[in-house]
């Protein structure tokens, strides 16, 4: 695994190089956020932040996950709907990148997730948090799970995303 710097994030981005695994691109290229505010606004360097990694991705594939900070995953029958913003970031995923968002794809037209528990509010199910790896990997998909419960409620205000997959066969 090789460090991967992307350029004015460090600390907000973390990415790495990895070789030798199952999937299809090798090596390749994973990067976990946390999406700073930006004068009142998270889709700002959320996408400053994709800006960036498309430079440094050279179009390699990619994984991207992490805390951005603004609803990633939507959900028809939400009482919240999401922001054009946050869908304008969720298409930029999809079509720029050619990324699928695992809860989404592993739990279709169901309610959203919690993955932050608000401190005013704990019941809004905000889903922040996500995980995005190439459409290609679809198919191997198995499940997207938001993990919960009172060892996630001590170790952070957040619930994680865990996707698992089918091995690749050769």
């Amino acid at each position: 695994m090789k460090p991967i710097v992307v350029p004015g994030y460090s600390g907000w981005v973390v990415g790495a190089e990895i070789s030798g695994g199952v999937w299809q691109a090798d090596p390749l290229l994973a990067f976990s956020i946390h999406a700073p505010v930006f004068r009142g606004s998270y889709s700002k360097p959320v996408n400053m932040i994709l800006d960036e990694i498309k430079k440094v991705a050279e179009g390699r594939e990619v994984v991207i996950g992490g805390d951005f900070n603004l609803s990633v995953s939507h959900w028809a029958g939400s009482e919240h709907p999401s922001r054009k913003q946050d869908l304008a970031i969720q298409a930029r995923l999809s079509d720029e990148f050619g990324l699928l968002n695992c809860w989404q794809a592993a739990n279709p037209d169901q309610p959203l997730c919690q993955t932050l528990r608000w401190t005013g509010n704990r019941t809004i199910p905000y889903h922040c948090d996500g995980l995005f790896v190439p459409r290609a990997w679809k198919d191997r998909l198995e499940s997207c799970l938001v993990l919960s419960g009172d060892e996630w409620n001590r170790l952070s205000d957040h619930n994680p995303v865990v996707a698992s997959f089918t091995r690749l066969t050769d």
